[in-house]
């Protein structure tokens, strides 16, 4: 355990906040696309191994099979090898070997030219943390889950760093319970990766993002839902329901989790590769340069242009696999730029903040969803858009606002 549519219409209304969120889609890059991905174990080999919704992903997406995944644990590169020397009780987390063996694979034997994909869990994310500066290549996307060093600690993790030849640092931690000791603790680390992406997930939720829920006992009356049962009138009365909370081992194996990882990394490598485009062969669709990160969208009908603002709203019009990368500006000859690209009406909810807006009226309108049952009765959390909005203002900007639905 170590520790929609497509837009019909251009307008200048912004989705999201500008501030901090500025795509980050890397320059495109001359090499297959077809990633190495690594999967490291905490103690006891547990739990990086567990992400099989991720691994399917990648399989299907990309056409890997076995020979494109390694499994190790922490204290060892060996494919399939076992913690703490087969021990599963062994709660240190010497790493000598994986370090050693880790760095002559992957600087030694490795293609240079694939993408590398490393992702650890627990003491398997603080191996991967040490290794990152004994690698001399590009890493192209690193992800730790609830990362733990010696001890069973997390603020010792920020005195390393992750270093600039990492394209993408995903980390992601909870604060419910032990492990680690310290689980209190935040646990971003020192990043100097192109985009760093650190924030805690304590509810466990479902691959839309719901959150998870199970049934209260009876005698915890402040559930939602609860109803006391009255024999007199006849009332049998029902428990609440609660969500549940992740715990440290429970942590890879949530859907959202596995769901965003492939999100972010189809999007990274969606930049792999480029093509020219001409004004007159121009289809209507998301453009960018290959050696900018600003991503476009081109309506060939109308002959208009608008920006995207972030990858929240990317994600909003069908996400990053859709963006073609091309050579020049020539998708934007002979189109009038517009601004920023509306953000259609539906449901969303902020990363940052719990409350859930409504956008409608042709988008025209915006107003506050209060109620859970509101949410299922305007099509369910299923429908909920997740962005990097950091106020109601800047999601509902431009469209006239009530603060309830």
């Amino acid at each position: 355990m170590k520790l929609g549519k497509m837009l019909t219409e251009i307008g200048a209304v912004v989705c999201t906040s500008l501030i901090g969120t500025a795509l980050s889609v890397l320059p495109a890059f001359a090499q297959s696309s077809r990633p190495y991905v690594v999967f490291v174990n905490g103690q006891g080999n547990c739990c990086a191994w567990s992400m099989d919704s991720l691994d399917e992903r990648l399989k299907s997406q990309y056409g890997l099979t076995g020979n494109d995944f390694r499994f190790v644990p922490y204290s060892n590169f060996r494919d399939g090898g076992q913690s703490g020397g087969g021990n599963q009780l062994d709660w240190s987390s010497v790493d000598s070997q994986f370090l050693k063996d880790g760095e002559d694979f992957i600087n030694n034997q490795l293609d240079r030219n694939r993408p590398l994909i490393l992702i650890g869990h627990s003491f398997g994310g603080d191996s991967v943390l040490k290794l990152l500066p004994r690698i001399n290549r590009r890493v192209q996307f690193v992800a730790v889950i609830d990362p733990v060093r010696t001890g069973g600690l997390r603020v010792s993790l920020k005195a390393l760093n992750v270093p600039s030849n990492v394209d993408y640092f995903f980390n992601r931690w909870q604060e419910n319970v032990p492990f680690p000791n310290d689980f209190g603790t935040n646990g971003s680390i020192p990043c100097n990766a192109k985009q760093c992406d650190q924030d805690s997930q304590n509810i466990a939720r479902n691959a839309d993002f719901s959150p998870r829920t199970t049934k209260c006992r009876w005698d915890e009356v402040t559930c939602p839902g609860f109803v006391a049962p009255n024999p007199f009138i006849g009332r049998r009365g029902r428990p609440g329901t609660k969500q549940v909370r992740v715990g440290h081992q429970d942590l890879p194996k949530d859907a959202f989790i596995q769901k965003d990882l492939g999100n972010k990394i189809q999007r990274l490598l969606a930049s792999i590769g480029s093509a020219s485009v001409e004004s007159s062969t121009l289809a209507s669709g998301y453009y960018r340069r290959s050696d900018r990160p600003e991503v476009y969208f081109v309506n060939a009908g109308s002959r208009t242009a608008c920006h995207v603002q972030n990858p929240s709203q990317m994600e909003v019009y069908g996400g990053f696999g859709q963006v073609k990368v091309v050579q020049g500006d020539g998708f934007r000859s002979g189109t009038q730029f517009t601004r920023s690209c509306l953000c259609p009406d539906g449901l969303y909810r902020s990363r940052e903040k719990p409350e859930v807006y409504y956008l409608h009226n042709n988008w025209k309108s915006a107003c506050w969803v209060r109620t859970s049952e509101r949410v299922d009765q305007l099509g369910g959390w299923g429908r909920v858009r997740l962005i990097d909005s950091t106020s109601r203002e800047s999601l509902t900007v431009g469209r006239s606002y009530s603060d309830r639905c």
